[in-house]
């Protein structure tokens, strides 16, 4: 199993030497992967939407709180690190254009000698849509041309596309990603749309745990490989991943991991609830540290130290 962290681009934390000290903390203790999410605005009052990844369904940063762009953010640290891999957990495909999308993952993925991870979601604000001018009934089939896009376009020499919502010829995209034939797609969503979107066009499925038991990521994973065989894809080549938050802490869970939306516990606790979801096929973790930047520093050289190495082995 692989470990990635997700970054603290968020709040008082999203500030340049916080990130940096957090990137090259990670990069130094041996972590995978480090991830960003994706917003371009939040809406002063969450009124349509409902936030699928807790209990209270309401989004955990103010809006009056930094939110850095996730493209902008991994490309600054690729320049300050060396080894570890840089991803989106997940881009809102339909915020931009295919064409954006596809740049800019080509540009980061070249800049950083080949450690990007698209990691790519249809979003669930509609108020954040609203004000992009993207209406929000059209992000599944918009987000499944997307990914037929981006493909293309990080692919071949001459991309064309011609589809209900984009269109495109006569272009050419360089350079290409130093990934061949590209970087990975891990396909974010806990929904069955989401496992047949995987299978269709990714090398992942991307569920965050709330919700989502080891019992329901192996059913995810099945149905994302029976889409992989129906599209005439090697089922075996898409890979099951994770987003968790993680609190480290000497009081017991109040209840499995998947109903709070978190992993608690102490480092022996939250090995063994890991290793319940590698058991049935989990191959990277995104793990989610709260607290201040010291806590969270904490939080990684723990993780390092005594749950890694019991699921790494």
């Amino acid at each position: 199993m692989q470990f990635g962290l997700f970054l603290p681009q968020a709040g008082q934390t999203a500030t340049p030497a916080v990130l940096k000290d957090f990137a090259q903390a990670a990069e130094a203790l041996g972590f995978d992967a480090l991830w960003a999410g994706d917003h371009l605005v939040l809406p002063l009052e969450q009124q349509r939407s409902r936030y699928p990844f807790n209990e209270s369904g309401r989004f955990p940063v103010p809006p009056d709180r930094p939110w850095l762009e996730p493209f902008t953010l991994l490309g600054y640290l690729a320049a300050l690190t060396e080894r570890v891999r840089l991803g989106i957990a997940v881009c809102i495909l339909p915020y931009r254009h295919p064409i954006e999308n596809a740049k800019m993952g080509a540009d980061l993925d070249y800049l950083s000698g080949g450690r990007f991870i698209l990691g790519a979601g249809a979003g669930w604000m509609a108020e954040e849509f609203a004000a992009l001018d993207v209406p929000y009934e059209e992000r599944g089939p918009r987000t499944d041309e997307q990914l037929a896009a981006i493909t293309a376009l990080w692919t071949k020499p001459r991309p064309r596309f011609a589809g209900r919502f984009y269109r495109f010829e006569n272009v050419a995209l360089e350079p290409k990603p130093v990934q061949r034939p590209r970087p990975p797609i891990w396909v974010g969503g806990n929904q069955p749309a989401a496992q047949r979107r995987a299978g269709r066009f990714g090398d992942a499925w991307h569920p965050t745990i709330f919700h989502v038991s080891p019992a329901d990521a192996a059913a995810g994973l099945a149905r994302a490989r029976a889409a992989a065989a129906r599209a005439g894809r090697n089922p075996q080549a898409v890979d099951l991943t994770l987003w968790a938050p993680v609190e480290i802490t000497d009081a017991p869970a109040e209840a499995p991991p998947w109903e709070r939306g978190v992993i608690a516990g102490r480092p022996d606790d939250i090995a063994a609830a890991l290793a319940a979801y590698r058991a049935v096929g989990v191959r990277h973790t995104v793990l989610v540290l709260g607290g201040s930047p010291a806590r969270r520093l904490r939080a990684m050289e723990l993780l390092a130290r005594e749950v890694r190495p019991a699921l790494t082995a």
